[in-house]
């Protein structure tokens, strides 16, 4: 498929409910030739809301000026086929919302601390797990420590006290315990690769990132803490499926393999 083609075909996909998409598939299967006046009328009355009227309208206006327009089975065919796509996509990857705070009647929520255990337990190969500080998070260390004892590959990046200009008192590392210390590789951001702003401010490890086997990635807004996981207000975001996981997986370690992160010597 040609990409201005594919281009205009998946904004119309990608943005209207999938049973508009094959209403206005199932309008063009019975036209028999391009009418761009018709179409216009015909699929703007196929949708409700205003904006996927206007949706619809850009979407013809595009596929006039292609410069060989699909005809309206052809056109119909991609529709389908690309909403399919999707969809199949979409059954691939669970995405669920997480959180530590208050309760409310209006949403549920995962708690923070049973997607990131679920996420270790599940791992059968390696686990990536990113955290600006670790402070008496027994029930995560315990998982990370029997994942670690199962074999899986455990790799966790921290900021140190050393480089975290004056933000930690303790060692992370040292809250690790000599046990997970011992099995797993532990990696920092040293002071010398990091970003200085002009007023001599530099850039901190805050990201706060799990990823297992490449296949599911927690992003959230909590530190491996006691707090983080039972008293604070945090929110964070489960996705298992996909191609994400796998890409902030690769991301970290392109930053091992170039010497931005480098692995904790004599731990």
């Amino acid at each position: 498929m040609d990409e201005p083609i594919s281009r205009i075909v998946f904004a119309l996909v990608d943005d209207l409910p999938s049973e508009y998409v094959g209403q206005i598939a199932s309008i063009l299967d019975k036209e028999a030739k391009l009418n761009w006046d018709r179409f216009t009328n015909i699929l703007q009355a196929a949708v409700p809301q205003n904006n996927a009227r206007d949706q619809v309208r850009n979407f013809v206006s595009e596929w006039k000026v292609l410069a060989v327009p699909p005809s309206p089975q052809e056109m119909a065919l991609l529709l389908r086929t690309t909403a399919f796509a999707l969809e199949q996509q979409k059954d691939k990857q669970k995405i669920e919302l997480t959180w530590t705070g208050p309760k409310t009647h209006d949403i549920n929520l995962r708690r923070t601390d049973q997607a990131l255990l679920e996420l270790i337990n599940a791992a059968q190969i390696k686990i990536l797990i990113v955290s600006f500080v670790v402070y008496k998070a027994q029930n995560i260390l315990s998982a990370l420590e029997k994942a670690a004892m199962r074999g899986v590959e455990t790799f966790i990046i921290l900021e140190s006290p050393d480089d975290s200009e004056g933000q930690l008192a303790f060692s992370s590392i040292a809250a690790l315990g000599s046990s997970l210390q011992s099995k797993a590789h532990i990696f920092i951001w040293p002071y010398s690769k990091r970003p200085t702003a002009d007023n001599g401010t530099v850039g901190v490890l805050h990201a706060k990132v799990a990823v297992a086997d490449s296949q599911i990635l927690y992003i959230s807004s909590a530190n491996l803490t006691e707090h983080a996981m039972s008293l604070n207000i945090e929110m964070g975001v489960l996705i298992c499926g996909g191609e994400l996981p796998s890409r902030v997986d690769q991301h970290f370690r392109d930053l091992i393999a170039n010497g931005i992160i480098v692995e904790v010597a004599g731990k």
